[in-house]
């Protein structure tokens, strides 16, 4: 069973400075930080998920005014030091874009090594 609750105030304090200094595409983005913890985790093809970044669905942003959804895993979160954890933030802000119409999309990974 998973434990979900809001992200600490330094975490979204650090999804703001990363979005003024390198995602100037998402300044006024509303974008929701959650973190999760697994009480008994169990790895999706042998990996852990350690963030996922997705987009609201239009059936909930009349009772969500979000338009991304970032979570982090807790456990993962806690072991990463500081650079680690920017990189691992950083990483999911760039997944979270917007397209001509500034409707919200995820962008997918450039290049994807492994299956």
């Amino acid at each position: 069973m998973s434990v979900w609750k809001e992200a600490p105030r330094d975490v979204l304090r650090m999804a703001e400075e990363l979005i003024s200094e390198h995602h100037p595409h998402l300044e006024g983005a509303n974008i929701a930080i959650l973190m999760k913890k697994d009480e008994n985790p169990k790895p999706v093809n042998r990996y852990k998920t350690w963030a996922q970044a997705s987009k609201i669905p239009p059936k909930f942003k009349t009772l969500l005014h979000f338009d991304f959804l970032i979570w982090i895993q807790e456990e993962i979160w806690d072991r990463l030091n500081e650079d680690g954890r920017e990189a691992l933030l950083d990483h999911e802000l760039c997944h979270c874009a917007y397209d001509r119409d500034e409707t919200p999309v995820i962008r997918h990974h450039d290049f994807e090594e492994f299956s």
